[in-house]
């Protein structure tokens, strides 16, 4: 799976109070946050160095927030 997807499967097992027309821009505005840039969203996680793997994982845990 992508970061991209990795992250939006997230939301789909926990909304939230997030629409769904408003998941990519929150999807996009985590990778921004843990300094990735909109352009690593469609790669894989082979792709990473360990330090961007775990802070893609605390995007991923932080979601729903």
């Amino acid at each position: 799976m992508t970061v991209e997807r990795i992250v939006t499967e997230t939301l789909l097992a926990n909304p939230g109070d997030i629409p769904r027309k408003k998941w990519k821009t929150r999807e996009l505005e985590l990778v921004d946050l843990i300094g990735l840039s909109p352009h690593h969203a469609p790669r894989y996680p082979h792709q990473f160095s360990s330090g961007q793997l775990q802070r893609i994982a605390t995007a991923r845990s932080h979601l729903p927030a």
